[in-house]
């Protein structure tokens, strides 16, 4: 074993078989010499993150034994585009290698191991495939899970709004409770002034908060039926600027109004009045800067619902956080914890609230959230389809998914590494 140079406090790593690491704990420990009368010092080291990867192709996950077939694994969408689980879980080690420096240990390794293993189904003559099985760590910084939160997000307001404008949906989801309406839409976005450092960005995000609850009590915005609310917070990067290193926390909007009811009656609000609202319900001392719009397909032949949903994105983008600097990460991420802990980042009100409640929608920020199945697959295998696993392998130039199979398909002997 080489490539090992321990530190005196801290962290190390030790490079083994197929370019993995594995991560010790260091700790300088003081100890009395009675034969020499005199204190020395000794490294003492702790495992702390021993993976269960591969090893140029080999390994185990859970309680299956797996090899790797060599076969690269690539996921599409329908127009082509691969869906980017290399990148995304290319950042989430990153964000694991962070929290280590930051001393989250048990933070680290559930990063470290999500999307690890990944069962599918495949459609050999078509190469569909539908993830029906995989492992999430739920981290509210973690790239693959955001991703998934943000499709899972997008389903559920496209199911919402399906039954808002659907008549006959709308009538049997109710069954006469509630009487249906056309609708209209506005996009609209709040912000305040950007802050330095998490303890100001947890004060920032919890005084908008605040802010728009107490604007939803107002009598102006009565006359909007629901909405969806989301948080969001971005960095300021820009390295020459009085502003770079600080947090622009802000919220998106979806709100739904009765037809014909808003736009051409004495209830519109024009920009300047959005202003002047949200400046009062925030106790600010300047003109905030917010925009507000109708929603209106942007593309020829694209759906309203489609347009609508474009404005209703969980959006935490790990371009904010992860820099190549490690020190600049350091600090950002641990902003990012401070500030956004116990943050509720998405938020349903009004007749979206209703619906989503009558049609049962998870709650996408639990901790138990099911992280799978944006499309709601049921896991079963479809006449002709096949199952496939995937496994995340490290150590490689570059770090692949690969497709792997069953340990008991395989006929010479395996050799994996297993967790300490």
């Amino acid at each position: 074993m080489t490539n090992y140079i321990p530190r005196s406090e801290g962290t190390s790593t030790l490079k083994i078989a197929g370019g993995q690491e594995i991560i010790f704990q260091t700790k300088k420990v003081r100890k009395w010499n009675n034969e020499q009368g005199v204190y020395e010092y000794e490294v003492k080291e702790k495992v702390l993150y021993f993976p269960r990867g591969f090893g140029y192709g080999d390994g185990v996950f859970g309680q299956g034994k797996y090899k790797s077939t060599g076969e690269v694994f690539v996921d599409k969408k329908k127009n082509g585009k691969d869906r980017g689980w290399k990148e995304r879980k290319l950042a989430a080690d990153k964000l694991g290698h962070t929290y280590m420096r930051l001393g989250l240990i048990k933070r680290a390794e559930r990063v470290f191991a999500c999307a690890s293993f990944l069962e599918y189904l495949n459609n050999p003559q078509t190469g569909e495939k539908k993830l029906v099985k995989a492992m999430f760590c739920h981290d509210p910084l973690c790239d693959i899970c955001n991703w998934r939160r943000s499709d899972i997000l997008r389903a559920q307001v496209l199911d919402v709004l399906d039954v808002a404008t659907n008549e006959d949906r709308f009538n049997g989801l109710f069954d006469g409770k509630m009487e249906y309406m056309d609708l209209e839409f506005i996009s609209l976005t709040l912000t305040i002034q950007n802050v330095f450092g998490g303890e100001e960005l947890k004060k920032a995000i919890k005084e908008l908060h605040r802010g728009f609850s107490n604007m939803t009590k107002l009598k102006a915005f009565g006359v909007f039926v629901g909405y969806l609310r989301t948080t969001e917070v971005t960095r300021n990067n820009k390295k020459y600027s009085e502003w770079y290193g600080s947090y622009h926390p802000h919220i998106h909007v979806l709100l739904a109004v009765p037809k014909g009811l808003y736009f051409h009656g004495l209830d519109y609000l024009n920009k300047d009045k959005w202003i002047k609202m949200w400046q009062d319900v925030m106790g600010l001392d300047y003109a905030p800067s917010i925009d507000v719009q109708a929603v209106t397909a942007k593309r020829a032949g694209q759906t309203y619902q489609a347009a609508v949903v474009e404005t209703a994105k969980y959006a935490v983008k790990s371009a904010d956080y992860l820099h190549k600097d490690e020190k600049v990460t350091d600090t950002v991420v641990g902003d990012f914890l401070e500030g956004m802990k116990g943050v509720r980042r998405v938020g349903w009100g009004g007749l979206f609230k209703k619906i989503k409640k009558e049609l049962k929608l998870q709650d996408i920020e639990s901790k138990k959230a099911d992280l799978v199945g944006a499309d709601g697959e049921d896991g079963n295998v479809h006449d002709g389809w096949e199952r496939i696993y995937v496994a995340w392998v490290r150590g490689q130039d570059p770090n692949y998914y690969k497709v792997v199979k069953d340990v008991d398909q395989c006929d010479d002997k395996v050799h994996w590494w297993q967790r300490e």
